[in-house]
């Protein structure tokens, strides 16, 4: 249910950066501090729950899940936050509402 920037070189940073009007270096910072960010919710060894919806994966590949921990939608943390925006892939919509609002 959302996008983050890229935070590593790769040709989704290049579309991101196009579409965005900005550099790809710009994407890359943001996307540093989208990861940061998210380093603070969730640290390497956490329990985390992953629920999946109708589409598990998109065309690069990269596994959809909402994520939870201590029932904390992480998702809508990244987005309340501004480190990511509300994407939707597939029929993928179960927090749509949640993750809409929090933008």
């Amino acid at each position: 249910g959302i996008d983050a920037p890229e935070s590593r070189e790769n040709d989704r940073l290049f579309v991101q950066a196009k579409k965005a009007g900005v550099s790809p270096s710009s994407v890359l910072s943001a996307g540093r501090a989208s990861t940061k960010f998210l380093l603070s919710l969730v640290r390497p060894g956490d329990v985390v729950l992953l629920e999946f919806d109708d589409t598990l994966r998109d065309k690069y590949g990269r596994l959809l899940a909402y994520v939870w921990k201590n029932e904390i939608l992480i998702n809508e943390k990244m987005v309340e936050a501004g480190h990511a925006v509300p994407c939707f892939f597939g029929r993928n919509r179960k927090y749509s509402g949640r993750i809409v609002s929090a933008a």
